[in-house]
């Protein structure tokens, strides 16, 4: 199977297994939204203009990490979040709890 096929349900369906199945477990929600970024990020490798996906999974990320209260991580995501717009400018969702 091609992977340009796949890979945007399976970012898809792992966001939406750590937000309906595990928000009481924060660290397999994290987790799980890590392999969200990791489906995105190959995606993007293969079609570059389909950053949206990237963008995405990296806003869930950074969300995830922040309800955790995990800094650092959040800062590192907030990075990669400003560099993919900065490659291919896409608006980049608010931070989890902010007004747009």
């Amino acid at each position: 199977m091609n992977p340009l096929a796949y890979l945007p349900p399976l970012a898809e369906a792992l966001y939406e297994y750590s937000r309906q199945d595990f928000s009481d477990r924060p660290r397999v929600a994290l987790a799980l939204r890590a392999e969200a970024v990791a489906a995105a990020r190959r995606m993007c490798a293969l079609e570059p203009e389909r950053t949206d996906l990237l963008t995405t999974a990296l806003a869930r990320y950074r969300d995830q990490l922040t309800l955790m209260g995990q800094d650092t991580g959040t800062a590192t995501t907030e990075t990669d979040l400003l560099r993919s717009a900065t490659d291919h400018p896409r608006p980049v969702p608010p931070p989890y709890g902010t007004s747009a």
